[in-house]
């Protein structure tokens, strides 16, 4: 009996959610976003990473070849975004930089 009432439960709780859910949207188009996104540099998006960068995360620890998994997300997000691959700008940052409060020297990490 309890077990039909938390599944009963999980199920109400599921529809609930998917009721709240926007109807007919998605994310924007690369045309619409890459000129109104505020960043460190208008018109381009600074990528923070580690250095050294490891396999499969960035191959031969260059991330602006787009190839191994970190580098080909951050390319694929700032395309979505609206910024060409030549308007990414990658700077080293290092995991105690990116998590400490205040200023960061990067619109976005990927690490």
């Amino acid at each position: 009996m309890r077990r039909t009432r938390v599944v009963a439960l999980a199920a109400a709780s599921a529809l609930a959610l998917a009721a709240c859910a926007p109807v007919g949207e998605s994310a924007p188009s690369a045309s619409t976003t890459g000129g109104t996104l505020a960043t460190l540099t208008a018109g381009v998006l600074t990528v923070g990473t580690s250095d050294p960068a490891y396999a499969p995360w960035i191959i031969d620890n260059d991330p602006t070849t787009g190839k191994g998994f970190e580098s080909a997300v951050a390319y694929a997000v700032a395309d979505r975004l609206g910024f060409a691959k030549d308007k990414v700008k990658w700077v080293v940052v290092t995991f105690d930089q990116i998590i400490a409060p205040g200023a960061k020297t990067f619109d976005v990490a990927i690490n």
